[in-house]
């Protein structure tokens, strides 16, 4: 095959230990037994293998996700999934750091798909390359299944000539769960799917933004930002004759 001007060889690795390697010997074609059926199949509108069929729209956004080994649909009904959202992202303070809740309330859809091409078609592996256009920005994609992994994956590269503006990919799946796990640099972090009553809320936006999220007033005779103290009277304790 050939991969960013170059000719390389893509091989199915399988029962490689943890931490360790594995070797396997390289055959010629009199030799070796070589697979020839193809299980996958790529189309602009449509990728299958023997674990999924994706179905896509002309926006490039994924209509219908047919889980074959549970035999159901992983979409909400009526949704569509890889969608790219543009948000406004003016936040109070800290341009470069905070994302205020407000900012759902201003999205534009990128749907200008400008190329939708198949870049392979393989026994291993099928490849479908999306190309969108968002003002002056270009997002590129190649969205890969493979024959004998339930992976799906979504390497998205972005040309981003915005200022203000967020971009995220959509995926409104039919899974009913309070929590959620989500990858950071060394580890993860659970957070609830559905949006907390207000108060709570607050006190989420402070420890995720590093005491970042709150406003507090100025206090009397204090510095700007600092919480204003106040000493609690001592409690009068009550002495009880024993027996009562």
């Amino acid at each position: 095959m050939e991969e960013d001007g170059e000719r390389k060889v893509l091989v199915e690795a399988q029962q490689v230990p943890s931490l360790g390697y594995r070797a396997y010997p390289v055959l010629t074609r009199e030799t070796g037994r070589i697979a020839t059926e193809n299980e996958i199949s790529v189309s602009p509108t449509c990728l299958e293998n023997r674990y999924y069929r994706i179905e896509l729209n002309e926006r490039g956004q994924i209509t219908a996700l047919l889980d074959k080994r549970h035999k159901r649909q992983v979409l909400e009904p009526g949704a569509a999934g890889n969608v790219l959202q543009a948000f406004e992202d003016k936040p109070m303070d800290f341009d470069a750091w905070d994302i205020d809740i407000y900012y759902q309330e201003k999205m534009r859809p990128v749907d200008q798909l400008v190329e939708a091409t198949v870049e392979e078609n393989r026994p291993l592996r099928g490849v479908l390359h999306l190309v969108w256009r968002f003002l002056d920005s270009q997002i590129v994609q190649r969205l890969t299944i493979y024959r004998s992994s339930p992976r799906i994956d979504f390497k998205t590269e972005a040309n981003w000539q915005e200022k203000q503006i967020l971009l995220k990919a959509a995926f409104p799946v039919a899974v009913r769960a309070t929590r959620a796990t989500y990858e950071i640099q060394f580890g993860n972090v659970e957070r609830p799917t559905h949006l907390q009553p207000a108060a709570p809320r607050r006190g989420l936006a402070r420890k995720c933004g590093h005491a970042r999220g709150l406003r507090p007033e100025l206090s009397a005779g204090g510095r700007p930002g600092s919480p204003k103290r106040q000493r609690r009277p001592p409690e009068k304790i009550q002495l009880c004759p024993a027996g009562q």
